[in-house]
């Protein structure tokens, strides 16, 4: 039992530290790197040194050398180096304390304005470098777990810088007739036409149309009516459980991809309507029956030009490109590697089936039995299927 909790905690720390490493695709805005700089009452240049520029508060903190941590810093590379605790096997000095600190989010940096504060997350690091110089003498650096921990952590790293480095260089490479190319070519992304929006009652007959129509019409009608007799009445399945909403469409010469079309019948009674609320006076017949028609809603075409987009174009051109960069950046990988794959090995794999004790503590959001510490897994700079199939 011991074992298995210094085994989740080390695994903890392990897993902190690749997590903070991984931040760098996430741009830190807000607060300034400002007192975890400075730990342990450091001269008060190092606070403005560190709190200086949005380069600092975007760098990633966990992977600076010494040299690096002490320059950001505003502090000689001896203060920097200076130990804040030592023991056996361990050493944590005030550059550590710094990446450790300027690695948390802003709401977290911002708490440590006081010494007191500082010694807190110092005590935190002791804590945990003793744990871990005790799982090491314990072998439990060296089980599958820990080993798998550091696998993932080493592949969300090296993900991490390539696709920095896929970004910079696509970011680069966007001219301004690749933007106008874009422009052109996806409208429906930019513009949007004029639409409307409308509720239909179908009949099989039109004196059953006029009949309803009528019914609407008749003073004192409940505002509800309309989708009280759609849900009664109605011939089309599709609409008259949510009271036989179409939805908003566009004209009936209007194609587009993003936005509905309708019976032309119908678009062309429904755009001649100008009142929200109001039912056309007479059905409408189309191939499915006899339509009582409403207005519910109209939304004005929206015409966009491309400097108003611009920014828009850019990065959407930088996530496709970046995207397909990263399929190839892969296969190159892999090629290189010389992975060779074997499915057919697969046939006779059956891992065992959650019980159902599991399922239930899956579905209430709590550890299965048996499990002393539930260990969070990494955060993922990818969801892509293929980065997935890779791991």
């Amino acid at each position: 039992m011991i074992a298995g909790r210094v085994v989740g905690i080390v695994s903890m720390v392990v897993l902190a530290a690749g997590t903070a490493a991984c931040r760098k695709d996430q741009p830190r805005r807000g607060a300034a790197v400002d007192a975890a700089a400075a730990p342990g009452g450091a001269p008060e240049k190092a606070r403005g040194a560190a709190a200086g520029s949005q380069a600092d508060q975007d760098v990633e903190w966990m992977a600076l050398g010494d040299e690096d941590v002490a320059s950001r810093s505003g502090i000689a590379l001896h203060e920097c180096r200076a130990a804040l605790a030592e023991g056996k096997g361990i050493r944590i000095t005030v550059c550590d304390f710094i990446r450790q600190a300027n690695s948390l989010p802003p709401r977290y940096r911002a708490r440590f304005d006081s010494v007191e504060r500082r010694k807190e997350l110092l005590d935190e690091m002791i804590s945990l470098a003793v744990l871990e110089q005790e799982a090491k003498r314990l072998g439990l650096d060296k089980t599958p777990e820990a080993e798998m921990h550091v696998e993932r952590i080493l592949a969300d790293r090296m993900e991490a810088r390539l696709r920095s480095e896929l970004r910079a260089r696509i970011r680069g490479e966007i001219e301004a007739r690749d933007e106008v190319a874009y422009f052109e070519a996806h409208p429906d992304q930019f513009n949007r036409p004029e639409l409307a929006g409308a509720a239909h009652i179908v009949a099989a007959t039109e004196r059953e149309a006029r009949e309803i129509i009528a019914q609407l019409g008749a003073p004192g009608a409940d505002s509800t009516l309309f989708a009280k007799l759609a849900l009664e009445k109605s011939l089309d399945e599709e609409t008259k459980a949510r009271g036989g909403n179409l939805a908003f469409f566009t004209r009936p010469e209007v194609r587009s991809d993003l936005y509905r079309s309708v019976d032309p019948k119908i678009a062309e009674t429904v755009f001649g309507m100008q009142n929200v609320g109001e039912i056309h006076p007479e059905p409408v017949r189309t191939d499915a029956g006899w339509h009582v028609i409403k207005l519910v809603g109209r939304r004005a075409a929206i015409t966009r030009t491309i400097d108003q987009v611009r920014p828009m174009i850019r990065a959407r051109i930088e996530e496709e490109r970046l995207r397909e960069a990263w399929e190839r950046r892969l296969d190159e990988i892999r090629r290189e590697v010389g992975v060779e794959v074997y499915p057919e090995n697969l046939a006779d794999v059956r891992p065992a089936p959650p019980s159902a004790e599991e399922l239930r503590a899956a579905h209430e959001g709590r550890a299965g039995p048996g499990l002393d510490v539930q260990i969070p897994a990494p955060a993922p700079v990818s969801t892509s299927p293929s980065a997935r199939r890779d791991r």
